[in-house]
């Protein structure tokens, strides 16, 4: 058992954030080694603090661990890399099934460049479950895990036409799914972000909302950020 940690720092930390206008802040994808699984109790005045002051926990891919290899064999690198989208996959089914979000419904988290389809899958697996296996389903929920994912759980992509097409069919787990460039690194798509942006959509029968939505409008909501166009008309030519 893990001996009872003490959260001040965090809560300082937080406090400090606050009072200079952020509002995100950043937590391990996975909970490191030494700190409680996200399905702890432990979590809630860490969780309650942010709900309050407004700011989002970011979990960005591959941190919290203490490597990301987890082969080295045939398939090491597709396996590493695609290994990541577990890692938030699991974070998430932690905080909503252990009651962290359910007991702080202000708090908000977002996975980033994870993906976001699995977040759909998630949904409807724990809502499934939930009901099926309720006689040994503890802490009980208010609300069904997938009504917690649409309410309090943001996932950001890159390449995922997958939660596109649920966001465009109103599923749950895709309501909140933002794109991005992951500008400056090498797997990014810039220079090239607006073509990959129209590919990404291509085919697919998705409203002007929806797209919009996708595209900044979530993520505008999400950390509180004025929606403005700032690319140069010559650029957007």
């Amino acid at each position: 058992m893990l001996p009872v940690l003490d959260f001040s720092n965090t809560l300082a930390e937080l406090d400090y954030l606050a009072s200079k206008g952020f509002t995100a802040a950043m937590l391990p994808a996975v909970s490191p080694p030494g700190l409680p699984k996200y399905n702890d109790e432990a979590w809630d005045p860490v969780f309650a603090r942010a709900a309050s002051l407004g700011i989002v926990f970011v979990l960005h891919t591959g941190t919290g661990l203490e490597t990301v290899v987890v082969e080295r064999g045939p398939g090491a690198a597709i396996i590493n890399y695609t290994n990541q989208m577990n890692d938030a996959q699991h974070s998430a089914m932690y905080l909503v099934a252990g009651g962290v979000l359910e007991r702080n419904p202000g708090a908000k988290v977002a996975f980033i460049e994870s993906g976001a389809s699995w977040l759909v899958a998630l949904a409807e697996r724990m809502d499934e479950v939930s009901i099926a296996h309720a006689n040994f389903v503890f802490p009980k929920l208010s609300r069904a895990p997938s009504r917690i994912i649409d309410d309090q759980v943001w996932a950001s992509f890159q390449h995922d036409r997958a939660c596109i097409a649920s966001a465009a069919a109103g599923l749950a787990g895709a309501k909140n799914v933002m794109w991005g460039s992951d500008y400056p690194h090498a797997e990014g798509t810039f220079p090239i972000s607006r073509r990959i942006v129209d590919e990404l959509f291509d085919g697919m029968d998705v409203s002007d909302d929806v797209r919009r939505n996708i595209l900044g409008l979530n993520a505008a909501r999400l950390f509180g950020i004025e929606p403005a166009v700032q690319t140069r008309a010559t650029a957007a030519a």
